[in-house]
């Protein structure tokens, strides 16, 4: 379940990368000379990524903290179901 994560994770990790790359090249002493994207200025455009880039993030935490709670039900369950096993058949359970 967690593993379905892990192309968000990595969108998350693109979009930091990027975002400090829009934040480099908006610095007026860049050599870059990024201005902008029409009407926006520099600073603007990498404004804009980085508050897509936190709803993201922060969409991304909330699925990935409700896959990791599922993940551990579902360890709980299988350790449950062992346990019962064990004691079914007469085995030491701790």
């Amino acid at each position: 379940m967690k593993f379905r994560m892990y192309p968000a994770m990595t969108l998350c990790l693109v979009l930091l990368i990027v975002t400090g790359g829009y934040g480099a090249a908006s610095d007026p002493a860049s050599a870059v000379g990024f201005k902008g994207y029409g009407p926006l200025s520099a600073g603007q455009v990498h404004l804009t990524i980085a508050a897509i880039t936190l709803l993201v993030n922060s969409t991304v935490n909330m699925y990935e903290f409700l896959a990791l709670s599922k993940n551990g039900r579902l360890i709980d369950e299988v350790l449950a179901r062992v346990r019962q096993i064990r004691v079914d058949r007469g085995l030491p359970v701790e």
